[in-house]
C-alpha cells in the first residue's frame, strides 16, 4: 500500500527519539541554536515555513550525570546499540549540526546543516556533510525495512558562518564551498530574512525510495 508524503513525512518524524528534536510544538516557524559551554546559546537562526516541517540537532552530546545526579540515585542511560552518533573521530562519529525535514506538495526535503562562526574548513565541512548524507540513507532504509514504505528524499546541504570575507573558501560565484560545490554558504546575517523556502542551492541530492 502506498503512503501519501504527508504519512511518509510522519513515518520519519516517529523514527527520532524526542531528545533530539527541535520545538515540537513549533508551528509555521523553526528556530536552529547551537549552545556552546554550559548550555549558552551561541548562535540562532529562526525560519518561517510552508507545508510541514521539523528539525533535530543531530550534534547532540551525549547526556552526562553529575555528582547531584549520582546521589539522587540517577542511573546513566545504557549505550545505544548503534554507534553511529558517538564522537569517537571514527568516520561515522562525523555529522553536521542540524537536518531539517520540509514536507511540500511536491515532496519532501531534508537541509543539511553545519553552523560555523569565522573559521572555514572545507575539507572538515565535507566530511561532516557527506556523514550527515549516509545518515540520512540509513534513516530512510529504517523506514522502509521497519514500515514497509520508502519515499523519495531532495537533500540540500548548507553551511552557515559569521565569516565576513570568506571568497577563498568559495567558488567564482562567491555562493558555493570550492571543497564540494553542493554545499552553499550563508552569512548569519543573510538569513534573517529568508524563510525555509527560501534556502537557495542549485545542486540537490536525491535518495531513491527503494522498491517493495
Amino acid at each position: 500500500m502506498a503512503l501519501t508524503i504527508e504519512a511518509y513525512f510522519d513515518h520519519l518524524k516517529a523514527c527520532i527519539h524526542p531528545e533530539y528534536l527541535l520545538d515540537p510544538r513549533a508551528r509555521d516557524r523553526l528556530t536552529l541554536k547551537e549552545r556552546g559551554e554550559g548550555g549558552v546559546i551561541v548562535q540562532e537562526v529562526e525560519f518561517s515555513y510552508e507545508g510541514d516541517a521539523f528539525a533535530i540537532n543531530l550534534d547532540l552530546p551525549s547526556p552526562q550525570l553529575t555528582k547531584a545526579d549520582r546521589k539522587k540515585g540517577e542511573k546513566a542511560a545504557p549505550p545505544r546499540l548503534f554507534r553511529f552518533l558517538d564522537d569517537e573521530a571514527k568516520p561515522w562519529g562525523k555529522k553536521c549540526d542540524f537536518v531539517v525535514f520540509h514536507r511540500l506538495p511536491v515532496g519532501i526535503y531534508a537541509y543539511l546543516i553545519e553552523f560555523k562562526s569565522n573559521g572555514i574548513d572545507g575539507g572538515q565541512i565535507k566530511a561532516q556533510i557527506d556523514s550527515s548524507m549516509n545518515w540520512l540513507r540509513s534513516l530512510q532504509r529504517i523506514v522502509e525495512h521497519y514500515y514497509g514504505h520508502s519515499c523519495k528524499l531532495s537533500v540540500q546541504k548548507f553551511v552557515f558562518s559569521s565569516n565576513t570575507n570568506p571568497t577563498q573558501y568559495l567558488d567564482r560565484s562567491g555562493k558555493y564551498l570550492k571543497a564540494d560545490p553542493a554545499i552553499r554558504f550563508y552569512h548569519y546575517d543573510d538569513l534573517k530574512t529568508l524563510s525555509l523556502g527560501d534556502l537557495e542551492n542549485k545542486m540537490i541530492d536525491e535518495i531513491q525510495g527503494g522498491a517493495r
